[in-house]
């Protein structure tokens, strides 16, 4: 073989996407692909040949285009139109056959790269045509739909029809709850002994609150009693009070690292 080379050529493949809204309608962004290539011969005579063929210089200099994605030898350094902060590391190849074989190191062989640019495709996308959405919007009422729609003869017929939303389907003011209390011994442990060999009386009470069944009954837990039955309970106050006074506790307490 005469030589080995490196090289790739610009795709032909090209993708359109719209961008437009209501106040740019007409306008689309294409998407354009190219590569920077490295061609690397070596022929018969052992002699090294290169030249860079950068198919992305036309893109790279249009105003209207933006680099939206770079993979360099493999590596992506661009993605989304933004720098992943990741470049390849200089490579060495092998090139030639037989005798004439040379490694060449070079910092990228093969650049592979992705524009996005807007065009102006107004003439290829005619202004919609707005006028039955102004019309059902402008005879239209809280129990009437009117519309206009075209013929095929070129003319418009109107019609109008009942309207109603849906009947809303009844739901319970709340979500029943029941509150329970259970009976429980203070036997929570502290560096100077248990707590509730310190307390008149160990026992005390937890309080739980279940979801009502279907047929209003409370789940009260074993050993646990009602205490308030099922309803759409608010015991937001009691919760008020409960926070003001751990609040006020906390604002009474002084720390000193005073010895006494």
């Amino acid at each position: 073989m005469a030589g080995d080379a490196i090289a790739a050529s610009a795709s032909s493949g090209v993708f359109r996407s719209l961008t437009g809204s209501a106040a740019g309608l007409g306008r689309a962004s294409v998407t354009r692909r190219c590569t920077i290539a490295r061609e690397i011969e070596i022929d018969a005579a052992c002699r090294v040949s290169e030249r860079l063929v950068d198919d992305c210089a036309a893109l790279a200099g249009d105003a209207h285009c933006r680099l939206d994605e770079e993979i360099v030898d493999g590596v992506g350094t661009v993605t989304r139109g933004a720098r992943t902060g990741l470049s390849p590391l200089p490579r060495t190849r092998m090139f030639g056959t037989g005798a004439c074989t040379a490694p060449i190191t070079r910092d990228f062989f093969l650049v592979d790269r992705r524009y996005v640019c807007a065009v102006d495709n107004t003439a290829a996308m005619p202004q919609p045509d707005l006028s039955r959405g102004a019309y059902i919007i402008d005879h239209s009422t809280e129990t009437m739909i009117a519309d206009r729609v075209s013929r095929a003869d070129g003319g418009t017929s109107t019609t109008d029809r009942p309207f109603a939303l849906p009947e809303r389907g009844s739901v319970p003011a709340c979500e029943a709850i029941c509150k329970t209390r259970g009976p429980r011994v203070n036997d929570a442990a502290a560096p100077a002994g248990v707590t509730g060999s310190r307390q008149n009386d160990p026992a005390s009470f937890d309080t739980f609150y279940h979801a009502c069944k279907s047929d209003n009954r409370c789940p009260a837990g074993p050993g646990e009693t009602v205490v308030t039955a099922c309803g759409c309970l608010d015991d937001f106050p009691e919760a008020v009070v409960m926070m003001q006074t751990v609040r006020l506790a906390g604002a009474d307490l002084a720390c000193s690292a005073a010895s006494r």
